[in-house]
């Protein structure tokens, strides 16, 4: 008897110790980590495990799924987060039974901020998102990040959410907690369809975050040169400064992106403006080996002969890096060693 004790003791043991979890998250760097998902946005995702949780970012992980070992609970329709699963899921006929007894989670939060509406818009639930607004769900709260359904929508692709959302009257150019409105979050995340849509609906193309980042300048940096040309094409400032005083031009000089350098130089980009440490894009594109842009920028008028904080010009940096076709080319404009004071 005292044998089987001990084996249904170990058992027990076990029991508590495996990883019973509702998903693995894959990490970049090997690692599994094994939880439930609390929250996921799209900087970082809040995994749960043994009464704990940790944040990871997105970028940091690699893929998320569902644990063999994992067997779904049963629904507490009194369970206020049990519902908020039942709207990532889309569940809408579980979502609308439990809704009928107990319709303060209508609008009620989560220690997040999130509503019903938010978690339905966050994962792509068309439908119950309909029937939230029918509910009067509210369009334009906001969870603790500051993000709204439309940015939550925004943020996933879901055009179609976005499209519903907008025909209901949400305020497109509210912002969250970063100052960025829905039209930068999509630029963010290369939606040119959902740009043009808010862009429709009055979105405000030159919107600052807290960096004095714009949209244009996130398309310039990531090279989306046909996100470049729908935002200056609905006049967005191509000479605004972020808050390293660096110029969408700046940006695009230095990553090397021909095209864009070309439309905004085209659009009346201001080629001399220096930044913070009075960085010229030209001494950008120099220092880097973009002769094709350096090019551009002198057939622009480019100043060779502005300096750094650190008194280098754009001959020296090309030296720097033994860039030779760029120091003949800089020569033949006139560029020379800075003189030494």
């Amino acid at each position: 008897m005292k044998f089987l004790h001990f084996w249904t003791f170990l058992g027990i043991i076990f029991f508590l110790l495996s990883p019973i979890h509702s998903e693995e998250i894959h990490l970049k760097d090997g690692r599994v980590v094994y939880g439930k998902i609390e929250k996921k946005n799209r900087k970082y995702t809040v995994v749960s495990k043994n009464n704990r949780k940790k944040t990871f970012l997105n970028r940091d992980i690699l893929r998320i799924k569902k644990s063999k070992k994992y067997k779904k609970p049963k629904t507490d329709p009194k369970n206020f987060q049990d519902f908020l699963n039942l709207c990532k899921d889309g569940n809408l006929k579980m979502v609308k039974s439990i809704l009928q007894k107990n319709p303060s989670f209508l609008k009620k939060r989560n220690s997040y901020g999130d509503t019903a509406l938010m978690v339905a818009s966050d994962n792509g639930n068309l439908n119950l998102v309909r029937f939230f607004i029918q509910k009067k769900a509210g369009i334009d709260l906001a969870n603790r990040e500051g993000e709204t359904p439309l940015m939550l929508a925004t943020a996933g692709g879901y055009i179609e959410i976005v499209k519903f959302l907008i025909q209901n009257k949400a305020k497109v150019n509210l912002r969250n907690l970063d100052g960025e409105n829905a039209l930068f979050i999509a630029t963010e995340n290369g939606y040119i369809d959902i740009i043009h849509l808010l862009i429709q609906s009055d979105g405000n193309v030159n919107v600052k975050n807290r960096f004095r980042e714009t949209p244009l300048m996130i398309a310039c940096d990531k090279g989306r040169l046909d996100i470049v040309r729908k935002l200056i094409y609905h006049d967005a400032n191509v000479n605004s400064r972020n808050s390293d005083r660096e110029t969408p031009l700046m940006i695009a000089a230095d990553k090397g992106f021909e095209e864009i350098v070309r439309i905004l130089l085209y659009n009346d980009a201001n080629v001399n403006y220096r930044n913070k440490f009075w960085w010229t894009a030209l001494m950008m594109a120099s220092y880097n080996g973009y002769t094709p842009i350096v090019k551009l920028l002198l057939k622009h008028d480019a100043n060779v002969k502005f300096q750094n904080k650190n008194k280098q010009n754009a001959l020296t940096m090309a030296m720097e890096n033994k860039h030779t076709e760029i120091i003949d080319l800089l020569k033949s404009y006139g560029a020379g060693l800075p003189e030494l004071r």
